[in-house]
């Protein structure tokens, strides 16, 4: 039985904490995983079946997932080994919290209660080469002495041979799915699961009214929207694109989405289902269920880190309201050149005459267009004119650099004389004039709100 100390819940530090409900709870929560570890690194465990929680929100248990849970490679002894977050299934036999839908409020309160679990690693090394491990598959795991592994003395693995034997129905009803495909069962959660959007931080760009988009909307369409929309969407407004890394990813096209609104569409992209029930989601060729990630004209994507859905309608609500038309998703366009690539879109204002950044801003948020110049993605070397996202889902240069800064120059000069003065605005508080946000990259997502692609 577990050990509880008196100083587990109510520690020396407790009255620094007191004063916020948030901290109080974190601090408290805090001390109960270590009296829960205190236990478990103690006390000898036979093996144990457990329900695999990363990549619950995501479904990127590939390696590469965004958030701080997916799974993710371990190196032991110089071979690639995956560690994932697991829950037990003899629930009686953990005291840490059940992240299913009924027992969280919000996406940042699910994760945080994933946190709480243990990380399970393969017992023997595992590569890309292998399917993801899906969210909602048990596992068989079993605590063994990992220091040969430069790893703790009472180390979690889970056995890679039994990988795919059964799974958790039961755990993943709560979910809505109990018969579904391989992969992504923790991902067909109801929409009142979903986040609740916030004002993204729009660094040194204004945001303006709904008329006032559409204005700047119509006078880049042709330098600008329509280059974007010709190569990623074939100008298709409906088209969609379901974000799987692996060639032969499927693609879906849905007419229908004429009638919806934007907020419907997230929903969509959320839950994979629609309004009326219709499921949107395919299983990809490595079996794996995919919800529409990129959709619409500008391959606007939605959920993961990168949330360009969330960003849009963060900028301007109103418009998760109107249909999804064509018209509209231009106004999401320019929120996205004005707003969320403020480099490029304070080029087109005339603040700032750096044509090569505003260039390559333009390239951080379509995998189409070429890097101004030779840089880095993290470890991974982008030469001039290659897509800045050339290594990852396939993706290629669509165009050149020159023709980037030629249709700049024309953009530019469509936007001459533009004042919103005739109508309201914010205007934020910051004044610098290069500020890199995130990326809407079809294949997989990176953080859009304030790191910048490693230089």
């Amino acid at each position: 039985m577990a050990r509880y100390k008196k100083n587990y819940l109510n520690g020396s530090l407790f009255s620094k904490f007191n004063s916020n409900k948030s901290d109080k709870v974190n601090y408290l929560f805090n001390n109960i995983i270590d009296a829960h570890f205190d236990y478990l690194l103690t006390e000898p465990e036979s093996e144990f079946n457990a329900v695999c929680l990363s990549g619950l929100r995501t479904g990127q248990n590939n390696g590469s997932g965004p958030m701080e849970n997916d799974a993710k490679f371990v190196m032991l002894n110089n071979q690639k080994h995956v560690a994932i977050k697991v829950r037990r299934t003899n629930i009686n036999g953990s005291i840490l919290p059940d992240p299913r839908p009924s027992n969280v409020e919000n996406n940042g309160e699910e994760n945080f209660v994933i946190g709480m679990h243990e990380w399970a690693v393969s017992d023997k090394p595992i590569d890309r080469s292998i399917p993801a491990i899906p969210a909602g598959i048990q596992v068989r795991c079993f605590y063994s002495d990992g220091r040969t592994f430069g790893l703790n003395k009472k180390q979690l693995f889970f056995k890679t041979s039994e990988l795919g034997s059964s799974f958790i129905a039961k755990f993943a009803e709560a979910f809505g799915v109990a018969t579904q495909a391989v992969g992504n069962l923790f991902n067909t959660q109801e929409i009142s699961t979903l986040g609740e959007i916030d004002t993204p931080v729009v660094g040194d760009s204004q945001i303006y009214s709904l008329s006032t988009y559409r204005e700047i909307a119509r006078r880049i369409k042709r330098p600008i929207l329509d280059n974007i929309s010709r190569i990623e969407s074939g100008d298709n407004p409906y088209i969609c694109n379901y974000g799987s890394a692996a060639k032969g990813a499927p693609i879906g096209s849905f007419p229908q989405w004429s009638s919806l609104t934007f907020n419907q569409i997230r929903q969509i992209q959320g839950t994979g289902l629609g309004p009326d029930g219709t499921d949107y989601r395919k299983v990809n060729q490595q079996g794996v269920l995919r919800r529409p990630f990129a959709v619409g004209l500008y391959q606007i994507v939605n959920p993961s880190s990168a949330n360009t859905m969330d960003f849009v309608l963060g900028v301007l609500p109103e418009l998760g309201n109107l249909k999804f038309t064509p018209e509209n998703q231009a106004v999401a366009g320019a929120i996205l050149v004005m707003n969320k690539r403020p480099v490029l879109g304070n080029y087109l204002l005339g603040k700032h005459d750096n044509i090569v950044e505003a260039g390559q801003n333009w390239a951080y948020e379509w995998a189409y267009a070429p890097s101004q110049y030779d840089t880095k993605r993290d470890e991974v070397s982008i030469p001039a004119g290659a897509s800045y996202y050339s290594d990852v889902g396939g993706n290629k240069a669509g165009t050149t650099p020159q023709e980037i800064r030629r249709q700049l120059r024309e953009g530019k000069e469509a936007m001459r004389g533009f004042s919103p003065s005739v109508d309201g605005f914010a205007e934020s508080e910051s004044t610098s004039t290069i500020n890199d946000l995130g990326t809407s990259d079809t294949s997989d997502p990176f953080d859009p709100y304030g790191t910048s692609p490693a230089e």
